[in-house]
């Protein structure tokens, strides 16, 4: 049986040597599967005894046909092995076993078959392998590869085209450009393409394809700061094939990928939008900024409801903040209510008109995610309803992460007592914490971002 693609596992393979300088591999498939031999390519046969051999065996095979000093200089990968494993806890031993005399080790396993047994059984057996997705140029046969051990190399520079949405990339091309790799104008022939959307109507799929085509790897980062964005991929949106991976913001990102069966890797990276700020001291909140949902959405969302409840709040000063006209976001004037325009790419200003609030009510969109990232109060309406773009269809998997994704302080209903819920979570400490570190996380770990890209 045939259970990796041969040349795609093989040129799997021969990228992650390249991208971590080593010369040699070693490609271990299961006995039968017929492996093309190239130059610098070693083939070798894997089957499975029973009882299970020990697990050094391989290393002193390897080490008795190549030599010690040969095999510290090759990268060794299993194609296709867990797939056929009877037991994949003695194959993950045998592979730890391996780490430490092989350059590096690799697990390669052809797309949907056995990439989830073999990363539980390589975690079980001790290892925290670093998952990538291998496209060939041609676009078809992509394999799953996770790296067992090595590291990432720190050069050479890599050439990254990014499709900057709103802003929202800058900080990552600020770091990639203090470590030296390059910002280059088109996917043609760039090792990586960066894009914030794979929706077919965004657009932006025919820089994935140049990338691809030229041997480059392509990836979606976020293009807000709301987890709610990864469930576009669950039922409402196609993923395109053609990416290596989808970088996310968090933990809490990735887990709600793998809740619904995301396809591609989802390497966590860190928050950008902002820089982070420590929670604010606890005090009844007087100044308000509300941020409505924005058009073309306003007009069915709950702009209305909550800003009428906002002005039936005593004590507090109302600033809205709208993009658009009021009538565009389903509002009105209203004497007291301070109102003013945004710009939806102007990161900075959303951040002092944030710092200046002692409170800010949004919807689950980016601007209230950055608020929390500051650490301001902030209240929410329907954090944990998520719609399409028509606003008439859920994921398809939104009952195995909803209560994952609410936020603790929200409004739903016109007659929640919206003064009571901005006073309670003006004194949360704990709840909010809990939140923020699942869907906030960290700041930008620009080796992460790095080792991503490489795909090692």
């Amino acid at each position: 049986m045939i259970v990796a693609a041969p040349a795609a596992a093989t040129g799997a393979a021969r990228d992650a040597a390249r991208r971590l300088g080593l010369d040699l591999v070693v490609l271990i498939s299961p006995a039968g599967s017929p492996v093309e031999p190239e130059p610098g390519v070693v083939c070798a046969g894997w089957s499975e005894e029973d009882p299970p051999a020990p697990c050094d065996l391989a290393a002193a095979s390897l080490v008795a046909a190549l030599g010690a000093e040969a095999l510290r200089g090759a990268l060794v990968a299993y194609a296709g092995c867990f797939a056929t494993a009877r037991r994949p806890d003695v194959l993950a031993r045998e592979l730890l076993a391996l780490r430490s005399r092989a350059g590096a080790v690799v697990v390669i396993e052809e797309e949907g078959r056995a990439p989830a047994e073999a990363l539980e059984g390589l975690r079980a057996a001790g290892a925290a392998p670093r998952e990538a997705r291998f496209v060939p140029p041609d676009g078809r046969g992509a394999v799953r590869r996770l790296l067992v051990s090595g590291s990432a190399p720190a050069g050479p520079a890599l050439a990254v085209h990014i499709s900057d949405h709103q802003g929202k990339a800058g900080a990552m091309a600020d770091a990639l450009a203090a470590l030296g790799h390059h910002l280059v104008d088109t996917p043609f022939g760039a090792d990586a393409v960066l894009i914030d959307h794979d929706a077919p109507f965004h657009g932006k799929l025919p820089m994935v394809e140049a990338c691809v085509a030229t041997g480059g790897r392509a990836f979606v980062y976020p293009h807000g700061a709301s987890a709610a964005l990864v469930t576009s991929w669950d039922g409402l949106y196609p993923p395109s094939p053609l990416l290596a991976g989808q970088l996310v913001v968090s933990g809490g990102h990735a887990e709600i990928a793998r809740r619904f069966g995301y396809p591609a890797p989802t390497p966590v990276i860190g928050w950008s939008l902002c820089d982070l700020a420590p929670r604010r001291a606890y005090r009844t909140p007087e100044r308000v900024l509300f941020a409505p949902t924005h058009p073309p959405w306003a007009a069915v969302s709950k702009n209305a409801q909550v800003y009428a409840q906002l002005l039936m709040t005593p004590g507090i000063e109302l600033t809205v903040r709208h993009l658009g006209s009021l009538e565009e976001n389903a509002l009105w004037p209203e004497p007291g209510v301070r109102c003013v325009r945004g710009d939806a790419p102007g990161a900075p200003g959303m951040v002092e008109q944030i710092d200046a609030a002692d409170a800010v009510v949004a919807d689950f969109s980016t601007f209230a995610n950055i608020a929390v990232a500051r650490g301001v109060t902030t209240v929410m309406s329907d954090s944990a309803v998520v719609l399409n773009n028509e606003r008439d269809r859920e994921p398809d998997h939104i009952d195995l992460y909803r209560e994952y994704l609410r936020y603790p302080w929200e409004t739903t209903h016109p007659d929640d007592d919206l003064a009571g819920i901005l006073h309670d979570a003006a004194r949360d400490t704990d709840r909010v914490a809990a939140w923020r570190e699942r869907f906030i996380g960290s700041a930008l770990d620009p080796d992460a971002l790095v080792a991503a890209l490489r795909g090692v």
